[in-house]
């Protein structure tokens, strides 16, 4: 069955399904709600962790860590949609160090889930 794309390649690196769990999470909530991310990535999340072997708090952490990191747009949170709608802030002024801080979140998110989680008992 040539060219049916598959996952069975990513059994062997679990730390990749995180990273793009992650990004997808991070990215989703800066259009949508952390509750809605939550609640579209964490089933199809829980359910690759467990075709894969891994355990489904992990695939947990994953998603719903990364959904609180929201920092570019009026929508991510509530003090974001402050600050704009107060007028004193243009969406460039929030976009640029939004996602500079986000950048640095995530990379800092990887590096605990690289480093800690193994740590306090979570295998990935």
């Amino acid at each position: 069955m040539a060219g049916r794309p598959s996952l069975a390649g990513l059994n062997d690196s679990p730390f990749l399904v995180i990273t793009v769990m992650s990004l997808i999470s991070l990215l989703l909530t800066e259009c949508i709600s952390n509750a809605a991310v939550i609640a579209i990535l964490l089933p199809i999340g829980i359910s690759l962790s467990k075709s894969m072997g891994m355990d489904p708090r992990v695939m947990t952490l994953a998603v719903a860590l990364p959904a609180g990191l929201a920092y570019c747009l009026p929508m991510g949170t509530p003090a974001n949609a402050i600050v704009f709608s107060s007028g004193f802030l243009k969406s460039r002024e929030m976009i640029l160090p939004g996602m500079l801080i986000m950048a640095i979140s995530w990379l800092l998110f990887l590096a605990s889930a690289w480093l800690v989680w193994p740590l306090i008992g979570f295998r990935i």
